[in-house]
């Protein structure tokens, strides 16, 4: 499966879903998504880099965040590490609730393997959260298998339509959308887990956002043809690496 980062050839059947920092003003939200409050997903973070949205993420204790790696490299493999912050506890990834800045990242790609195989990273925050409304989620344990068809609930800020809309607001709300586990196609890594799309589902900017079932993080948004009847969305499948998650964190 060919991935390409937005910004690139935006013709290409699978993307990476992150938002780069010149696409600060599209917006947007999950394809075909509600509504919904950040009390409703007190987990959900937005990952900024100079103060714009460029990915989601989720937040996994008082000084941790989950995000993709594809979210950092590339292209901002040589940006600096001030530069970039987390928003929680808001509906909005512009204002409200807290916004902390990132003191470390880490992530880990396999000798052999690519960052495309192992689209995870761990955001190590300065300071822990202290808001109503940002409250960590629990994770898959690494034995953990869905099966097709459990109902599963993606949220993000990421763009409503495609091709992108650069005249779009910004200021949307928080969206979420229930889709359903499903094979992911023949030969693909284990390292994900797949979603049926039918149409809906999440698009550019979701990118290192929470896939849930039964309250429990199940994967981080990776790769998709946005709200695609044919295509199903990809995620980063938590159970492969929540040994290494709880190495890293204590978590």
């Amino acid at each position: 499966m060919q991935v390409l980062t937005l910004g690139l050839f935006l013709g290409t059947v699978t993307l990476c879903l992150g938002a780069p920092p010149r696409y600060d003003g599209i917006g947007g939200r999950i394809i075909n998504g509600i509504e919904v409050d950040i009390s409703e997903v007190p987990y959900q973070a937005a990952v900024l880099f100079q103060d714009h949205q460029i990915c989601g993420g989720v937040l996994i204790s008082p000084t941790v965040v989950l995000t993709a790696l594809h979210c950092w490299v590339p292209p901002e493999t040589n940006q600096n590490i001030s530069e970039y912050s987390v928003r929680v506890g808001s509906t909005h990834w512009e204002k409200g609730g807290q916004q902390i800045f990132a003191e470390s990242v880490v992530y880990n790609i396999p000798k052999g393997e690519t960052w495309l195989e192992d689209d995870i990273a761990i955001i190590k925050l300065k300071s822990q959260v202290s808001v109503a409304n940002a409250i960590p989620i629990a994770l898959d344990e690494a034995n953990t298998v869905h099966e097709d068809g459990e109902l599963v609930t993606l949220s993000g800020w990421g763009a409503t339509q495609f091709p992108l809309n650069a005249s779009a607001p910004v200021d949307f709300p928080l969206k979420e959308v229930n889709l359903t586990v499903t094979a992911c196609d023949e030969g693909s890594s284990n390292k994900f887990i797949c979603f049926a799309q039918n149409g809906s589902g999440p698009c550019y900017g979701d990118s290192g956002g929470p896939a849930v079932i039964n309250g429990k993080l199940v994967g981080l948004a990776s790769t998709t043809v946005c709200g695609s009847d044919i295509y199903s969305a990809y995620y980063t499948r938590i159970a492969a690496f929540r040994d290494w998650i709880r190495e890293e964190t204590g978590i």
